[in-house]
């Protein structure tokens, strides 16, 4: 009897430790395989990722007011999802205001090859010199991580930009420095009146009424020679006693010509200076006196419309 409970309790043990050392190994090789697993793991690769490649289908980068950047967007293989590009600008004389271009441009189709983004330079007729700015097309948002080759090339632009003076007619630009101020603008004829002018809450005023074709528009029929105009200014609306203002003409060839630190002062006007036209119900004070001659070219003399006390 005692022998067999002996042998009993002894196949009881070491079925026991036979279980403890089989888990012991079974965990053993699971924590093995599952490190084993862990280090040789890949990061994730890049090498499925498309490669963009942006170009300048304009070939250059000084452009006239009116003409069109084309920046073309393309990738090397499609892509299932829409990718989203943005249109960085850097200003120096130039700014964003100087060119136009439409959001819906700068998404990039799936299943598309290449887009061609066109970058519109404003004619705004503002009277001004070269402009320069930095232009570039890039990856908005996260896109780029996920999609495109990190070393995927966005250049930068230096874009000129010239001014181009409205054709046959001399631009005439009035601002000033208070923008709480408000001036209004006519161009009169010493001998038909009115001929036209600006009156928005735009600063500058700008005014392309004054045609080249003028000078002998009533020569023909009357033999009346129209040469002698002048700029007018209404102090719509001013802050103050005085206004500091500027004037800028730009004439069809390019030339441009600018009269700075000019003031109004609303209380000193001389009303000898002032022409109203009844039957458009406008007028206002002269400040520069404007001659055109046989070849359509423009002088200026600018005109003191305050009284003089001697």
């Amino acid at each position: 009897m005692f022998t067999q409970e002996t042998n009993f309790n002894t196949d009881i043990i070491m079925k026991n430790l036979l279980y403890s050392i089989c888990f012991g190994l079974l965990m053993g090789v699971m924590f093995s395989c599952d490190q084993s697993d862990q280090e040789v793991a890949p990061v994730g690769s890049i090498e499925g990722y498309a490669t963009t490649v942006v170009t300048n289908m304009s070939d250059v980068t000084s452009f006239n007011e009116g003409d069109t950047l084309l920046v073309k967007v393309s990738l090397d293989k499609w892509l299932d999802k829409d990718i989203y590009f943005t249109l960085d600008v850097t200003a120096e004389t130039g700014d964003e205001s100087d060119i136009s271009y439409n959001e819906s441009d700068l998404v990039f189709p799936a299943y598309t090859s290449e887009i061609v983004i066109p970058i519109v330079i404003l004619a705004d007729d503002v009277v001004e010199e070269t402009e320069t700015m930095k232009v570039s097309v890039k990856m908005k948002g996260d896109e780029q991580y996920y999609a495109v080759q990190p070393a995927s090339v966005f250049p930068t632009y230096d874009v000129t930009i010239n001014n181009v003076n409205a054709e046959g007619v001399l631009t005439v630009n009035v601002g000033w420095d208070n923008p709480n101020n408000d001036l209004d603008i006519y161009i009169f004829s010493d001998i038909v009146g009115l001929l036209g002018g600006a009156e928005s809450s735009d600063n500058p005023e700008i005014c392309t009424d004054l045609y080249q074709a003028y000078y002998d528009v009533l020569y023909d029929e009357h033999g009346i020679l129209l040469e002698n105009f002048y700029l007018l200014i209404d102090p719509y609306y001013v802050e103050g006693d005085e206004v500091d203002y500027w004037v800028a003409f730009g004439e069809p060839d390019g030339t441009n010509t600018y009269f700075n630190d000019c003031t109004l002062r609303v209380k000193d006007l001389d009303d000898n200076k002032y022409i109203y036209d009844e039957e458009n119900e406008v007028g206002g004070y002269i400040v520069m006196s404007i001659h055109l001659d046989e070849d359509g070219d423009f002088t200026f003399e600018q005109i003191d419309p305050h009284v003089v006390v001697k």
